[in-house]
Formats: C-alpha cells, structure tokens, sequence
C-alpha cells in the first residue's frame, strides 16, 4: 500500500487520546509557526509568540497548505 485515507477528525481523535496517556504530553492548539532551524542533531520550532521547541522529529501533517512542506522546500505535484 501506498497509502490510507482516514477521516481526520477520527485521526486526530485517535491522537489525541493516545498522546495524553503519555506523562510529557502537552497539548498547544492552535500554535503559528515563524521559524524552524535544523542543526546536525536536533531541531528548533520558534512560535509568532517567541516560544521555542527543540525536538529530533518533526512530522509535517499541517494540511494542504503546509508550512512544514514550504519552509523546507519540499517538493510536490498535484493531479486531478
């Protein structure tokens, strides 16, 4: 398989319930992004509120429009 459609108000249902049994589990919705920094062995997230978050994976599942995808440039094509 190459792939699965889920729903994603169940997805992220599912997510979430899994995501708060974990004790460092913090929820930030909603959180705009302004810069990502990626050094040799970890990553930085700076929010429009000047909050900073180091992390060594990013998952870039922020929809369509992804800030993700356009601030490191990764390349997509679209077809009906």
């Amino acid at each position: 398989y190459l792939g699965h459609i889920i729903e994603n108000d169940a997805l992220v249902q599912s997510l979430l319930n899994r995501a708060q049994e974990l004790p460092s589990f913090t929820f930030l919705c909603p959180v705009e992004l302004e810069a990502l920094v990626i050094g040799s062995d970890s990553l930085s997230l700076k929010t429009k509120k000047s909050n900073v978050f180091k992390s060594t994976l990013l998952v870039g599942a922020d929809g369509a429009n992804s800030w993700v995808r356009k601030t490191l440039k990764i390349p997509y094509s679209e077809h009906s």
